[in-house]
């Protein structure tokens, strides 16, 4: 684990309107944001915690950035 913070992967927690934690993971990682995980939150809020790891590209946080806003443009 690098020790500098400017050097750590971090962690990520959001939810989008209408959509319950299961199920917004579910349809992000069906878009495949990879490499970054995904993994639902239900027991304080319903929404998903994205931990992006430490080698990513700007591109693959892109990519996350327009499944979600995507999804949450659907409005369900």
């Amino acid at each position: 684990m690098p020790l500098n913070a400017d050097r750590s992967a971090a962690l990520a927690a959001f939810s989008v309107a209408s959509w319950d934690g299961d199920e917004l993971t579910c349809a992000l990682r069906e878009r495949r944001p990879e490499p970054i995980i995904l993994r639902p939150l239900t027991i304080a809020h319903s929404g998903v915690r994205a931990s992006v790891p430490f080698f990513i590209l700007e591109e693959e946080i892109d990519l996350l950035e327009d499944a979600v806003g995507s999804l949450a443009a659907s409005g369900r």
